[in-house]
């Protein structure tokens, strides 16, 4: 991923506090070049389930990419302290994953591709948010995920 975030505290607020406060703030500790940056995420998740997602998009250059023909790695943070690592590919990326096989021999020159843990239409948060809201509807995602899912 083009950045690594995960969820954290500053010495001023404790674990405890921030699960408190998940349904309005929550604490994300951004590591870069070894420092640390706090930064406050407002969450206004319309959905029952409560969740942090952190989308790399929108930590890397993603200008240049056509959002419907793309990839991306998302986390997932649960209240209760599950957190998931999930690597998404839009619907259009695996027939370009698959030309790019096919002409760079990998995969056995496109014989078979290793699928992603999640497909959707499009990367942009209120697709990606859509989709784990009704995943987390179906159950832990855990359960309706591919099991390579869990850390």
């Amino acid at each position: 991923m083009g950045s690594n975030a995960r969820a954290g505290s500053s010495p001023a607020l404790s674990t405890r506090s921030l699960k408190r406060k998940f349904e309005a703030f929550f604490v994300f500790r951004c590591f870069h070049n070894s420092s640390f940056n706090y930064l406050i995420v407002h969450m206004e998740n319309t959905n029952q389930h409560n969740f942090i997602l952190w989308l790399e998009f929108e930590h890397s250059d993603y200008s240049d990419s056509d959002m419907e023909n793309e990839l991306c790695n998302v986390i997932v943070d649960l209240p209760d302290g599950r957190r998931y690592g999930i690597n998404v590919w839009t619907y259009k990326f695996l027939e370009t994953i698959e030309k790019i096989n096919q002409n760079s021999g990998e995969e056995l020159a496109g014989l078979y591709i290793v699928p992603p843990d999640l497909f959707v239409k499009v990367l942009t948060r209120e697709c990606i948010e859509k989709t784990i809201s009704d995943l987390l509807k179906r159950g832990n995602l855990e359960d309706v995920l591919n099991p390579s899912v869990l850390s």
